[in-house]
This record gives structure tokens, sequence and C-alpha cells, in this order.
């Protein structure tokens, strides 16, 4: 799997036992049999501050952003909070093709109810594709539930190795990673913690172009 070379996370604010950090692509957030560093393992490290913290969900390890870590006080309250579908997470993905402006995805994923609804940010070129960046806000927690919703609607998410169509051609310039990230998270009485894009996805869509108007996207052979 191609993913951003590991960095360290980076802790966004703590508060009240909760703290949110920035997790870096290619980190997992548990320990895996490769034993590659974790989120966890990293936890452990940063002092009595934060090394009773766990992390309440998940990420991918190759999805970067905000991810919500609390102490063992507040693990169930916090994870009480996923379960009911009280927080509302946001994430930013570029996609091959145009999408329209706004829409729903609801489509079971492994025989459960998936609800995804999509804002299309903007549109660009790059390496000859229309593209679009969408903010995504999954409404349920199925695995992999953006990228498999993204497949399922024919507009995959760039550098995904695992849902991906043969029809969209890998781009030259585009970063070694899945072009996705969890960019807020918002937990019932707290303000709305943000994590910044990362560079290697912000350098690439500084490179990207608006398309011109009525620009058909390039289909590709």
């Amino acid at each position: 799997m191609r993913t951003a070379q590991t960095t360290s996370p980076r802790l966004l604010t703590h508060r009240d036992g909760l703290a949110f950090v920035d997790k870096p692509a290619g980190m997992p957030t548990h320990r895996t049999a490769e034993g590659r560093p974790d989120l966890i393992g990293w936890l452990k490290t940063q002092g009595r501050l934060l090394r009773d913290a766990r992390p309440v969900h998940r990420l991918d390890a190759s999805t970067s952003g905000v991810i919500l870590c609390a102490d063992r006080a507040r693990r169930a309250e916090a994870s009480g909070w996923f379960e009911r579908h009280a927080v509302e997470k946001v994430y930013l993905a570029l996609v091959y093709g145009r999408m329209r402006p706004s829409g729903t995805i609801s489509v079971p994923i492994d025989d459960q109810p998936a609800i995804t609804d999509i804002v299309r940010e903007s549109e660009m070129v790059c390496g000859g594709q229309i593209l679009s960046l969408l903010a995504l806000r999954p409404q349920t927690g199925r695995t992999h539930q953006l990228r498999r919703h993204l497949l399922h609607i024919r507009h995959p998410i760039l550098g995904d190795p695992r849902y991906r169509s043969r029809r969209h051609p890998s781009l030259p310039d585009a970063p070694d990673r899945l072009w996705l990230h969890a960019a807020r998270l918002t937990v019932p009485g707290y303000p709305t913690v943000e994590a910044p894009l990362p560079d290697a996805l912000a350098t690439h869509l500084a490179r990207c172009q608006a398309p011109l108007p009525g620009a058909a996207a390039r289909r590709p052979s």
C-alpha cells in the first residue's frame, strides 16, 4: 500500500481529559502485526498529560487528520458519543471526475446501513483529469465507508490502491498517499477542532488548475 512517510502526531488541543490529535498518514491507530509505530504507542511516550489517553474511534492508517483520544475517566462517555452518532466528522477527499454540488450516498456496507453526505468544495484539473474536492460527512461509521462509497458511485479517491477503478489512471504529480484527510471533528459541548491539510496535499492542490467553464471531464481510455 502506498502511504506518505510517517511523521509524528501533533496535539491540537487538550481539555477535561480529552485530547484531539492530528494523526499523520502512514501511522495506524492501534498496534499492528507489522510492528509499525502506532498512535497508542506515541501517546504512551508523551508524559503525564497524554500517557493514559486512548483513541475512542479509528482512522485508517493511510488517512491523516484529527482523532479524539480520552483518558480513563472520560473514555466511556466519549465512546458513547460515537455510538449515539452525536459526533460530526468532516473529511476532505480529492476524487476523480466532476461531482454534483451536493448529495447523499446511502448504500449498505456488509449488510449494515451506511450513509455519507457529500458537498463539492471545488473542481480542478490535474494531469489532464478533472477532479473534485469534496467535504464528506459520514452519518455512520462502517469500515472504509468513505472509500467504498466513492468507488461505488465511480468517483474513487486519488491514491487509493484498494478501492480504485482501472478506468482512472494514476496521476504522476499526485502525492504518494491516499488523498483523504479528517479535517474537522465536533463533539458535544466543545468547539469544533480542525486539523490543517498536510503539506503534501496542500502542495498538490496548489499545482492544480481550475477547469474551464463548461469543460467536460476527460475520459480515461
